[in-house]
Protein backbone atom coordinates (compact mmCIF):
# COMPACT_ATOMS: atom_id res chain seq x y z
CA UNK A 1 0.00 0.00 0.00
CA UNK A 2 1.26 3.46 -0.64
CA UNK A 3 2.72 5.23 2.03
CA UNK A 4 6.09 6.79 3.78
CA UNK A 5 8.69 5.77 1.55
CA UNK A 6 11.71 4.40 3.66
CA UNK A 7 13.42 8.04 2.95
CA UNK A 8 11.46 11.11 1.59
CA UNK A 9 13.94 12.58 -1.33
CA UNK A 10 11.91 16.35 -1.22
CA UNK A 11 13.37 18.84 -4.08
CA UNK A 12 13.30 22.85 -3.66
CA UNK A 13 10.46 24.35 -5.67
CA UNK A 14 12.08 27.05 -8.02
CA UNK A 15 14.78 29.58 -7.42
CA UNK A 16 14.68 28.92 -3.60
CA UNK A 17 16.67 26.41 -1.42
CA UNK A 18 15.15 23.56 1.34
CA UNK A 19 14.99 24.78 4.73
CA UNK A 20 16.81 22.02 6.18
CA UNK A 21 16.21 23.09 9.97
CA UNK A 22 12.05 23.28 8.95
CA UNK A 23 12.12 19.48 6.92
CA UNK A 24 14.37 17.83 10.03
CA UNK A 25 10.97 18.52 11.98
CA UNK A 26 8.29 17.96 8.96
CA UNK A 27 10.06 14.23 8.18
CA UNK A 28 9.33 12.65 11.18
CA UNK A 29 5.94 14.19 10.90
CA UNK A 30 5.58 12.99 7.64
CA UNK A 31 6.23 9.64 8.34
CA UNK A 32 4.01 9.52 11.33
CA UNK A 33 1.10 10.44 8.98
CA UNK A 34 2.36 8.01 6.16
CA UNK A 35 2.30 10.47 3.67
CA UNK A 36 3.94 9.42 0.34
CA UNK A 37 6.71 11.84 -1.29
CA UNK A 38 3.89 13.36 -3.49
CA UNK A 39 1.88 13.98 -0.61
CA UNK A 40 4.81 14.92 1.64
CA UNK A 41 6.32 17.15 -1.60
CA UNK A 42 3.06 19.05 -1.78
CA UNK A 43 3.51 20.25 1.53
CA UNK A 44 7.02 21.00 0.91
CA UNK A 45 5.91 22.90 -1.93
CA UNK A 46 3.13 24.94 -0.45
CA UNK A 47 5.82 25.97 3.36
CA UNK A 48 7.64 28.82 1.68
CA UNK A 49 4.65 30.52 0.59
CA UNK A 50 2.95 30.06 4.21
CA UNK A 51 6.15 31.36 5.56
CA UNK A 52 5.90 34.57 3.20
CA UNK A 53 2.38 35.23 4.43
CA UNK A 54 3.39 34.78 8.01
CA UNK A 55 6.46 37.28 7.63
CA UNK A 56 4.47 39.66 6.11
CA UNK A 57 1.98 39.70 8.83
CA UNK A 58 4.81 40.15 10.91
CA UNK A 59 5.84 43.13 9.30
CA UNK A 60 2.61 44.86 9.09
CA UNK A 61 1.82 43.62 12.92
CA UNK A 62 5.36 45.21 13.61
CA UNK A 63 4.96 48.65 11.24
CA UNK A 64 1.31 49.07 13.22
CA UNK A 65 2.93 49.00 16.36
CA UNK A 66 5.68 51.35 15.86
CA UNK A 67 2.92 53.16 14.73
CA UNK A 68 0.55 53.09 17.96
CA UNK A 69 3.42 53.78 19.81
CA UNK A 70 3.99 57.04 17.90
CA UNK A 71 0.67 57.96 18.05
CA UNK A 72 0.68 57.41 21.93
CA UNK A 73 3.65 59.57 22.58
CA UNK A 74 2.55 62.29 20.54
CA UNK A 75 -0.76 62.25 22.93
CA UNK A 76 0.68 61.59 26.15
CA UNK A 77 -0.29 64.91 28.46
CA UNK A 78 3.28 64.58 30.08
CA UNK A 79 5.34 63.95 26.96
CA UNK A 80 3.64 65.07 23.43
CA UNK A 81 1.52 67.54 22.37
CA UNK A 82 3.70 70.88 22.89
CA UNK A 83 5.98 69.60 25.08
CA UNK A 84 6.91 66.83 22.03
CA UNK A 85 9.56 68.82 20.51
CA UNK A 86 11.43 69.52 23.45
CA UNK A 87 11.19 66.11 24.69
CA UNK A 88 12.43 64.21 21.77
CA UNK A 89 15.15 66.75 21.77
CA UNK A 90 15.85 65.58 25.00
CA UNK A 91 15.71 62.07 23.87
CA UNK A 92 18.05 62.49 21.10
CA UNK A 93 21.15 64.52 23.19
CA UNK A 94 21.09 61.77 25.52
CA UNK A 95 21.46 59.47 22.60
CA UNK A 96 24.15 60.86 21.21
CA UNK A 97 25.75 61.64 24.16
CA UNK A 98 25.43 58.23 25.90
CA UNK A 99 24.23 55.84 23.35
CA UNK A 100 26.46 53.27 22.20
CA UNK A 101 27.07 52.06 18.53
CA UNK A 102 25.21 48.99 19.24
CA UNK A 103 21.98 50.61 21.06
CA UNK A 104 21.63 53.23 18.16
CA UNK A 105 21.65 50.43 15.56
CA UNK A 106 19.13 48.90 18.23
CA UNK A 107 16.95 51.72 17.72
CA UNK A 108 17.44 52.45 14.48
CA UNK A 109 15.81 48.74 14.22
CA UNK A 110 12.82 49.38 16.42
CA UNK A 111 11.78 52.87 14.10
CA UNK A 112 12.65 54.69 17.43
CA UNK A 113 15.06 56.81 16.56
CA UNK A 114 12.91 57.68 13.76
CA UNK A 115 10.04 59.29 16.19
CA UNK A 116 12.94 61.10 17.76
CA UNK A 117 14.46 62.24 14.39
CA UNK A 118 11.36 63.19 13.57
CA UNK A 119 10.40 65.47 16.34
CA UNK A 120 8.56 68.64 15.06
Amino acid sequence: PPGAPEKYAFTAPEGQELDTSALAQFEPVARELNLTQEQAQKLVDVYPKVLAGVQQQQAESWQKQTEDWAAAVKADKDIGGDKLASNLGAAQRAIDTFGTKELKKYLDGTCARSLVNTAP
